[in-house]
């Protein structure tokens, strides 16, 4: 079975990754850890919506954003090696909410499974600003798994 373990480097994600192989993982699963990275915005200003960066700035900004996605690769990669070779990292830039992409994500590559963690927000914030793993559990058309640590 192909697993898609959606993650953000944040503690709560490396809790569900540990969790998953700890209790979940069987031999023979194709697991691919999956974070979705958005794109920097970048500022307009209030007239005429033109960058208030320069074309240095924002290349800096994207430089910046390329960097920080190749050193979570790397970080996952780094993490992943414990658990054996049938593991795929990948770290996407893309458009749009979290949620919607590690959907799209599981569907292209055809996962039978997505673990994910929570950032642990309160019923309130939960509320309100709503989450990127109650996303998932509503519009995944696979079984979810959210590991709450």
């Amino acid at each position: 079975m192909k697993v898609l373990l959606a993650v953000d480097g944040s503690d709560h994600a490396d809790k569900a990754l540990t969790y998953y192989f700890a209790n979940i993982h069987k031999e023979g699963n194709e697991v691919i850890v999956y974070s979705h990275a958005k794109i920097p915005g970048i500022p307009k200003t209030w007239l005429g919506g033109m960058p208030m960066l320069t074309h240095e700035e924002i290349d800096r900004l994207i430089a910046n954003h390329k960097k920080e996605c190749h050193d979570l690769k790397e970080k996952l990669k780094k993490k992943c090696e414990q658990y054996g070779d049938n593991i795929t990292v990948s770290v996407q830039s893309q458009d749009g909410g979290a949620g919607c992409n590690i959907i799209k994500k599981a569907e292209s590559s055809e996962a039978g499974l997505i673990v994910t963690g929570t950032r642990g927000l309160g019923k309130i914030s939960s509320t309100v600003l709503g989450s990127v793993s109650d996303y998932v559990l509503h519009h995944a058309k696979i079984p979810v798994i959210i590991c709450h640590t």
